[in-house]
Order: structure tokens, then C-alpha cells, then sequence
């Protein structure tokens, strides 16, 4: 007959992998966790959750988020991915099609790409196109991010954009307090 040795096993905290730091000690820091029902009605409040989705850049693509009439983010956030350089055309077709299918009152775009966070031509031509809506949409793009290997910045204007120009910075912390 074999004889089977038995295992005792015992399970150690010290091995679980360490929870992240905070990003904020003050009281008003985000949550570890992704409120679905907070309002984003804020710039500040919408910087806090693309740097909470998308903290840098992985892979060459382009995110979409959906958000209500009460800028809460709909639970639909759709990666776009092999596209060209630049923009052979804008989204509006797909955003007013996801406007009436879903009600997507307002949309956010984060271009991920790899590399520096300096604007391209590339990256320009990207934000420009993804900015503009046509004045009769029925929905807006509240903003457009670029996610690079140094973090994550948004802009809200098709103005603002331009080559060369550093991405602006969504700075750590709370968004209320700035820490």
C-alpha cells in the first residue's frame, strides 16, 4: 500500500500582494473603487476617473466612454484599436447611433499611445477630429484625453491643441485638494 504523505498548508497575509497607496491622504481622496453612480460633472471629478481608467499607455488605441444626462459613466467603455495615423474620419456616425440606441448624453475619448507626453501631429489631427460635433448632435464630447508613458491629459477644446504642445498634466490626488 502507498503511503501518502500529508501537506499542511497554511496560508500567509505577508504573501498577498500589497494593496496601492493612497493617492490622497486627505479625506476627500478617491475611492480605490469606481463609483458607478457618481455624478462627473466636474472637470476635476472626470480627470479622477480617466487617471483611476487609464493611468498610462499600454497599446496604440482610442477609448470610449459613455455618460448620461446626470454625467454618471454609463457601464460601456469600448476600446477602438488598429487605427491609421490619422483620422480618415470622425466618429459622429457611431456616436449618434450610440446616443439613440443607448442615451448617451456625452462621450469621453482617451487616445492611448505609447511614447511621450508631447503632442504629435498625429495626436493632434486624433484630438481635433475626436473634439469636433457638429452643432446640431444632440449629444456632446466632453473632453479628450492622451494616456502616454508618463500619464494621462485631457482637453476640452479644439483650440488647445496643438504640435508640440506638452499634454497637460491631471495631477495626483484628490482633485479637490490638489495634495
Amino acid at each position: 500500500m502507498p503511503h501518502h504523505r500529508r501537506m499542511n498548508t497554511t496560508t500567509s497575509h505577508s504573501a498577498l500582494p500589497a494593496l496601492p497607496a493612497a493617492v490622497c491622504a486627505c479625506e476627500a481622496s478617491p475611492p480605490h473603487y469606481l463609483d458607478s453612480q457618481q455624478s462627473l460633472a466636474t472637470r476635476d471629478a472626470l480627470d479622477v476617473r480617466v487617471r483611476q481608467l487609464i493611468p498610462c499607455a499600454l497599446v496604440a488605441q482610442i477609448w470610449l466612454l459613455l455618460f448620461d444626462a446626470d454625467d454618471v459613466q454609463m457601464p460601456l467603455m469600448m476600446p477602438i484599436g488598429e487605427l491609421p495615423h490619422r483620422p480618415e474620419h470622425g466618429f459622429h456616425g457611431a456616436l449618434a447611433l450610440l446616443h439613440e440606441e443607448y442615451g448617451a448624453a456625452s462621450f469621453v475619448f482617451v487616445h492611448e499611445r505609447p511614447g511621450p507626453g508631447v503632442l504629435s501631429v498625429d495626436d493632434a489631427a486624433w484630438l481635433r477630429a475626436l473634439l469636433e460635433v457638429p452643432a446640431d448632435a444632440g449629444y456632446r464630447v466632453r473632453a479628450a484625453y492622451v494616456a502616454h508613458d508618463e500619464g494621462v491629459g485631457g482637453f476640452v477644446d479644439r483650440g488647445a491643441v496643438g504640435v508640440g504642445r506638452a499634454v497637460p498634466a491631471v495631477r495626483p490626488g484628490c482633485g479637490a485638494c490638489r495634495k
